[in-house]
């Protein structure tokens, strides 16, 4: 009887065992499958466009089937200032995805309504120049949209609507050229209210030639260096696929233009919103060309 009982606790703490050990690996699975998932969770919403309403999430994302590369989250910049650290850049090259990031981008000028805004092109023997191919808008929030115009071929209404929105300023070095060229290639369009930030730097006090480039006052003032390689500035804007080198490129000097802006404004005063300086400083100054001889440094 004893040897028996004996056996049967041995059994009986074996089985015990066996129960710990399994309930411990169908635990740490669990935690394991719990911590993938979540991270799988953050990295798939780091590349989608901000959720500004609950209701927008069954809104369709005409990014979500593309490669990582049309929107690109940096959380590590080539630069070490903080604002690179939130750009968020969306690639546009259909219809559908310009719909969805002018929405977006309308819902940020709601907030503060200036844009930072350029444009490239490629460079053509003949003519000088091609078409511009890429329209670069960028948001007080960080969001940078590089529009394919050399993909969409037109100017799409939601694009249109924004660009004609007079009460969106539209900000960068000579930003007026740029609003020409756009308005000789697609059919007219006007780009309303650009204002160079060479006027900007004055009325902040900051020194300003009339030379003085985007990558100039970017170093100066806001101690970011750009990259300004010919073999970027002068490549083939209308690749079937831009490279990482190229979109780094264009979406920062846009986003560049805007904290150029807010840096200024901030000098000019700090207490007052951008519709209030505009209006109070450079409601004259609106889609003018900037000339360095009728001001003083």
């Amino acid at each position: 009887m004893s040897g028996g009982g004996n056996r049967r606790d041995t059994n009986l703490t074996a089985t015990a065992a066996v129960a710990t050990i399994a309930a411990g690996v169908a635990a740490g699975y669990a935690l394991y499958r719990g911590v993938e998932w979540l991270l799988g969770s953050n990295e798939s919403q780091e590349n989608q466009p901000h959720q500004n309403h609950p209701h927008q999430q069954n809104q369709p994302n005409p990014y979500r089937e593309q490669l990582r590369l049309p929107m690109i989250r940096r959380p590590q910049p080539i630069t070490p200032h903080r604002f690179l650290r939130n750009q968020v850049i969306h690639v546009v090259n259909t219809v559908e995805q310009c719909q969805y990031s002018m929405k977006e981008l309308k819902t940020h000028c709601d907030e503060y309504n200036v844009l930072g805004f350029d444009c490239e092109w490629n460079l053509e023997q003949e003519s000088g120049r091609k078409s511009v191919a890429l329209l670069q808008l960028a948001s007080s929030r960080g969001l940078c949209v590089l529009i394919r115009l050399s993909e969409l071929q037109y100017i799409p209404k939601e694009l249109e609507a924004i660009l004609e929105d007079a009460s969106i300023i539209k900000v960068g070095v000579a930003p007026d050229g740029d609003a020409a060229l756009l308005k000789n290639d697609y059919d007219g369009v006007r780009v309303a209210s650009t204002l160079d930030l060479r006027f900007v730097a004055q009325e902040a006090k900051s020194s300003v030639m009339r030379k003085s480039s985007l990558a100039h006052m970017a170093d100066e003032f806001l101690g970011v260096s750009l990259d300004k390689d010919p073999s970027i500035r002068c490549s083939n804007w209308e690749a079937s696929t831009l490279t990482n080198a190229q979109i780094d490129y264009a979406a920062t000097d846009a986003h560049v233009a805007i904290e150029l802006f807010k840096y200024f404004a901030k000098k000019i005063d700090p207490t007052k919103k951008s519709e209030y300086i505009i209006e109070n400083y450079f409601v004259n100054l609106i889609d003018e060309d900037f000339d360095y001889q009728n001001f003083e440094v």
